[in-house]
């Protein structure tokens, strides 16, 4: 293999193992990686002086991100986003002691075509998420001219080919315990990822852990936000995140009259079911954002009032890529041939209510459209070998090889039943992350809990949750100004005033029963 000509401060790989990695890559893509890094470094020369770039992790439509060496870790608090609670002690003149092997960081370059507001909205979001469980933590970012990247924490990755052929169904619980708290996290914080998809999770099988990535498509959403949107639910609110059925005489009419106009155009002849070729009508406008084969129905649908739960679809499909080891599954290129491929699976008649859910009319004459499939009975027929296990559930093992043999059977039927629930077609019943983290298949099993016990560790996913800042036990001493920000009570002063503090984004956050880090040494009942 032909090695690059380097002259004195170009790139070049650091330690030995970068080396091997970057040198077994093809010559030309050496080469092509090679000047990027260079043009990189040419349009931002700060970069140098805070961190030396070793490779290119990966290229994309909006961005490319590189990994690096960070050259001043020791000289930072580095806490947060190392996932150190922030009420642990933290003394500015005693820095963080220097590792012993280089720390590295990610890199990402958002290309300069991108949109100002779209880069804008995801660097909000990224620092509306400090201080979420497994969710790349946003360490600081540059901008020269046209040129902005944002420095995050490196996480090791393993493809999900690879993961999907060795993760045992115990590893693919962990994997989606991660998943599953940073959906928890974000969705409490008022945003929907909207592009979850393997290549967004990246997780270490070694460290067991993930990391969700890439926030460009992210977007806010509104809490119990009042506005008529056309749809049978309302807005997300506190007590039910993907909102609830509206009641009335008005909507169940407005049900049925949808059911029954998808049952009366799906007789029509051929001709008359489908869509014009040259249709006037103006153009229905929706969030779109997402890729493809992880669209939820209501997506498809272009409903108004999106919430949540659409994350949680995307979940549910990468679980049904890891219960069946098949991916992609769903292949569809346009959103009429996309709900086609649900419907297959869901029914016509399942297909008509979620339709009607969201204002719209679902009808089709195609012959295989036909009864529900139910996703336990999917997944059986792509993947018989799962299912190898499960008549042992009803006999009482005479090994502990039998049993464990028996207690991997329920543990996959769990996940089945998890799976049922994160690709319920109806937007409103899906379950949410919270309870997913309660449901047999992710919630601590009797081992997993004696363990904790024996070694006093918690596990209750409710007292690990980091509330945003306004939310906890101590939400009474949190107020949000005017112009958005946020403060904290910290006292009286010898006047007799209040004295309130303002605060950066990933402080002041409650975990679980317990203050922040301001209010420790107040009481709360």
């Amino acid at each position: 293999m032909q090695d690059l000509e380097l002259s004195e401060g170009d790139f070049q790989p650091h330690t030995s193992d970068d080396e091997i990695a970057f040198r077994l890559k093809p010559t030309e893509e050496q080469e092509e990686i090679a000047d990027e890094i260079q043009d990189l470094l040419t349009k931002i020369p700060s970069l140098k002086d805070s961190y030396e770039l070793v490779d290119r992790l990966g290229t994309g439509t909006f961005s490319s991100v590189f990994k690096a060496i960070d050259l001043n870790y020791e000289n930072w608090d580095n806490r947060l986003w190392e996932g150190v609670p922030p009420n642990e002690v933290f003394s500015p003149s005693s820095p963080t002691r220097r590792p012993q092997k280089p720390v590295y960081v990610a890199i990402k370059r958002i290309i300069v075509t991108s949109s100002p507001r779209r880069i804008l909205n995801e660097l909000l979001i990224m620092e509306t998420c400090r201080g979420c469980r497994h969710v790349a933590q946003i360490i600081t970012a540059y901008r020269v001219e046209d040129q902005i990247v944002a420095i995050m924490p490196y996480q090791r990755s393993v493809d999900i080919k690879d993961l999907m052929r060795d993760l045992s169904i115990y590893g693919i619980r962990q994997y989606f315990r991660c998943m599953f708290r940073a959906l928890r996290d974000i969705h409490a914080r008022g945003i929907i990822h909207r592009d979850l998809k393997p290549a967004n999770f990246l997780y270490d099988p070694i460290e067991n852990t993930g990391k969700m990535v890439d926030f460009g498509l992210a977007e806010e959403f509104s809490w119990e936000e009042e506005r008529d949107s056309g749809c049978r639910h309302t807005a997300p609110i506190h007590s039910a995140p993907h909102g609830i059925m509206k009641d009335g005489v008005k909507w169940t009419n407005l049900h049925r009259k949808a059911i029954k106009l998808s049952r009366d155009r799906s007789e029509l002849p051929a001709e008359n079911v489908g869509w014009p070729t040259d249709d006037t009508r103006p153009v229905l406008k929706a969030n779109r954002a997402g890729t493809r084969g992880f669209r939820a129905p209501e997506v498809l649908f272009k409903c108004m009032f999106q919430t949540p739960a659409v994350d949680i679809w995307s979940a549910g499909t990468i679980l049904l890529f890891f219960l069946t080891k098949k991916s992609p599954i769903f292949t569809a290129t346009t959103d009429m041939h996309a709900l086609l491929e649900q419907a297959l699976i869901l029914g016509k008649a399942t297909m008509e209510e979620v339709a009607s859910l969201h204002c719209r009319t679902f009808a089709t004459n195609i012959p295989e459209v036909q009864d529900r499939t139910p996703w336990i009975d999917f997944v059986r027929k792509l993947n018989p070998s799962l299912f190898a296990f499960e008549g042992a559930i009803h006999s009482p093992p005479r090994t502990e090889e039998e049993a464990e043999d028996v207690k991997e059977a329920r543990l996959i039927l769990e996940a089945c039943d998890l799976l049922d629930h994160c690709l319920d077609p109806n937007s409103v019943r899906r379950i949410t992350a919270r309870d997913a983290l309660y449901h047999p298949f992710l919630a601590p099993d009797l081992d997993e809990l004696t363990t904790a016990n024996e070694h006093s560790i918690e596990l209750d996913e409710d007292q690990l949750f980091p509330h945003p800042p306004g939310y906890g036990v101590c939400e009474s001493h949190h107020r949000q100004t005017e112009g958005g920000d946020w403060v904290v009570f910290v006292g009286v002063n010898e006047k007799g005033d209040e004295e309130w503090e303002p605060i950066e984004a990933g402080q002041g956050q409650a975990i679980g029963s317990r203050p922040c880090e301001f209010h420790e040494d107040f009481y709360y009942n």
